[in-house]
């Protein structure tokens, strides 16, 4: 089975070599048929196509294995880039794999190493996070481990929720963290913002998006953080926020701002060991 990557924005970016895997195969496997027509249609290719997304995997997965046992070819394609980052497809994959098929990678558009390319700031080591969990406690959660990493952050996120995204990644990792964010990319209309994560927060709720952006995020930086003061010092402040209207949650942010570090270590020292 052959792994393709298809066009993430502008249609010229197919590679020949996946033009002409696409058009010999006897079935594509596609996340999103819709989408993989419109490809097609553009190529002028009439594979046939089958579901492979989410809830069509295993009967994607048989179908597949009906082909390979036959000696005919199978491509996996997701919407757009290269599958398997943040869709269904190493499912299909590890199907695949496990049956005892060998799964060939066409390489071709990624919009995570296409972010990375134009990033203006270092950005190896990086971890990719994908899109952020939907649960606000596993949100914070995830973001709370990987806040000390060393490298940079990837992520990918629906441009409408870009405003809450950046404000929550200010809130967890510091405000003072620079980014990149990545939208449209290769389309008519590709945006590439930088900034602060603060900066970018303020700027994406003056705003709507539509689409899908990558973000990527800074490393830390390496100066020495600010010490807090006592805990009793700092409940003392978190109470004159609160006073002057502000939240606690509001207060440890503005604390957290106050002293340049994630909000996360003032809640630990005020919450920790309760």
């Amino acid at each position: 089975m052959f792994v393709v990557a298809t066009p993430i924005g502008n249609l010229a970016d197919i590679t020949l070599r996946a033009e002409s895997a696409l058009a010999e195969v006897s079935l594509i496997a596609s996340e999103d048929t819709r989408v993989t027509r419109k490809l097609l249609a553009h190529l002028g290719i009439t594979t046939p196509l089958i579901r492979a997304d989410e809830g069509a995997i295993p009967r994607a997965l048989q179908r597949v294995l009906t082909e390979l046992s036959a000696g005919r070819d199978v491509a996996l394609v997701s919407d757009a880039g290269t599958p398997g980052l943040s869709d269904p497809g190493p499912r299909l994959v590890a199907g695949v794999v496990e049956a005892g098929f060998e799964v060939v990678p066409l390489p071709g558009p990624s919009a995570l190493a296409a972010a990375l390319s134009v990033c203006h700031f270092p950005a190896q080591p990086f971890i990719f996070i994908g899109f952020l969990p939907r649960k606000k406690g596993e949100r914070e959660r995830l973001l709370s481990g990987v806040a000390d990493f060393a490298g940079a952050l990837a992520l990918f996120v629906p441009a409408r929720e870009l405003g809450r995204v950046l404000s929550e990644l200010a809130g967890a990792l510091g405000e003072g963290r620079q980014a990149l964010v990545a939208r449209e990319i290769s389309k008519l209309h590709q945006e590439y913002l930088r900034g602060t994560l603060g900066e970018l927060a303020e700027r994406a709720g003056e705003r709507e998006f539509k689409g899908e952006a990558t973000l990527i995020i800074a490393p830390p930086v390496s100066a020495p953080k600010a010490e807090l003061p006592p805990r009793d010092e700092l409940r003392a402040q978190v109470l004159e926020f609160m006073r002057e209207g502000l939240t606690k949650k509001e207060a440890y942010s503005a604390l957290a701002k106050r002293y340049g570090v994630p909000r996360r270590e003032v809640y630990n020292l005020l919450e920790g060991g309760r």
